[in-house]
Parts: structure tokens; sequence; C-alpha cells
């Protein structure tokens, strides 16, 4: 009876030793998915936050055009008109 009390102890930590090895890989798989996961979410926000600072960029860029335009509008008018 020791040889097979011994064996199934054996068997019994084997099989501990590989539900460990099951339940290490499935919870390190779920840690991989979840940084997946938030690395595409981060990834999607920053795209977010930079289109939206390149339109901010633009359309200021667009309002100093616009400016430029005016003033040289006056110059050219006022340069025009005293002559």
């Amino acid at each position: 009876m020791d040889d097979e009390e011994e064996m199934a102890a054996a068997a019994a930590r084997m099989q501990s030793i590989q539900r460990g090895r099951l339940a290490r890989r499935e919870r390190d798989e779920q840690r991989q998915a979840a940084t997946r996961v938030q690395a595409a979410r981060r990834g999607g926000q920053a795209r977010r936050q930079a289109s939206a600072a390149k339109q901010e960029r633009d359309e200021q860029a667009a309002a100093a055009t616009k400016m430029q335009a005016r003033q040289r509008g006056r110059n050219a008018r006022r340069s025009s008109g005293g002559a």
C-alpha cells in the first residue's frame, strides 16, 4: 500500500503542478490580451488628439493667412489712394 500511496501522492503533485502551469499560462494570456486592448485604445486616443491638434493648427494658419491678406489689401489701398 505504501507504493500505491506514494504513486497517488506523486500523481497528485504532478497534476497540481500541471494545473498551476495552465493557470499561469491563462493568466499571462489574459494580461497580454488586456495589454493589447489598452494599447489599441491609447493609440486611438493619440490619433484623435493628434488629428484635433492638426485641425487647430490648420485653422490658426488659415486665420493668419486671412489676416495677412486683409493687411496687404489695406496697405495696397493706402499706398495707391495717397498718391
